[in-house]
């Protein structure tokens, strides 16, 4: 991937910044549980939450913490980057700010398609704080 691309949509911590997330599927009722570590400003924070998938927990789980964050998954797309059983997947996450209207993309790529779906949500929060300072 192009340094470009790196720099807009995975090199950017500020003002959240993913440290570690755990997500559990329950079997019985299709709820996810997120148990989430990040930091807000540089300030480490914990939370957890139930939605109806991971994404919807994990947005749970950062406005519980961040009350001010308000958004909205518009659209969500993935892909493989390479075939074999070795292959990262590419999440794409359209979000909008709820209160101002802007919105933006969001990228992650990973192994695991949950943790890339996670980490474009990160992406997406950073630059929709960015834009919402233009």
């Amino acid at each position: 991937m192009g340094d470009a691309f790196k720099s807009e949509y995975f090199e950017k911590k500020m003002p959240f910044e993913l440290v570690y997330v755990d997500v559990m599927d329950n079997s019985h009722n299709d709820d996810t549980h997120v148990s989430l570590d990040f930091k807000y400003n540089g300030e480490d924070i914990h939370s957890e939450a139930d939605g109806n998938g991971p994404i919807d927990a994990l947005k749970v789980a950062i406005k519980q913490c961040v009350p001010e964050v308000d958004f909205a998954v518009l659209d969500y797309s993935e892909h493989a980057l390479s075939t074999g059983s070795h292959a990262k997947a590419a999440a794409y996450i359209k979000m909008q700010d709820v209160r101002r209207g802007n919105i933006t993309f969001g990228v992650g790529v990973s192994s695991k398609i949950t943790r890339a779906s996670i980490r474009g949500v990160f992406s997406g929060l950073n630059r929709l704080v960015e834009k919402n300072m233009e």
